[in-house]
């Protein structure tokens, strides 16, 4: 009986362990040239070639690298959009001035036009008004004459 309790003891403990896991497996130490969460050696030293946290040839293959090389290209290509954008719209602001400029030079030679077909318009009735007036004054003349004239042949008749 007694071999069946060690043995049923042994299997409580042994189950225990596996179940929680062994705490001195588990424990990380934090010894000489360890601190926290850093790769060994990382307090010693210049950091030369790093580029991030994982020195060098730890670094999936260079992908740090080439991620910061496409970031640069995307940078750049962004710059180059933005100036090639402030160009078009430099561009585009010029021809919008000039258009403007254009429209209003039009605009002005319109009234312009305007201007003097009203001027000749109103200097041709006025020639017709001065005509009319001439002639108005001939036909006041003719009806005086034809009035002086009827005037005297009324005295002649009454003499």
């Amino acid at each position: 009986m007694q071999k069946l309790t060690r043995s049923s003891l042994f299997l409580v403990v042994l189950s225990l362990l596996l179940l929680t896991g062994n705490p001195l497996v588990l424990a990380k130490g934090k010894g000489k040239g360890r601190s926290g969460d850093r790769p060994p050696g990382w307090d010693k030293g210049e950091k030369k070639g790093w580029h991030s946290d994982v020195p060098p040839g730890q670094d999936k293959k260079g992908k740090i690298k080439e991620s910061e090389e496409k970031t640069k290209e995307k940078s750049d290509r962004a710059k180059e959009e933005s100036e090639k954008a402030k160009e078009r719209t430099k561009t585009e602001s010029e021809e919008m001035k000039e258009k403007a400029k254009k429209e209003a030079e039009q605009k002005e030679e319109r009234t312009r036009k305007e201007a003097e077909k009203r001027t000749e318009k109103a200097e041709k009735e006025s020639e017709k008004a001065r005509e009319q007036a001439e002639l108005g004054k001939d036909e006041a003349k003719k009806q005086q004459k034809k009035s002086k004239e009827k005037t005297k042949k009324q005295q002649k008749n009454r003499e």
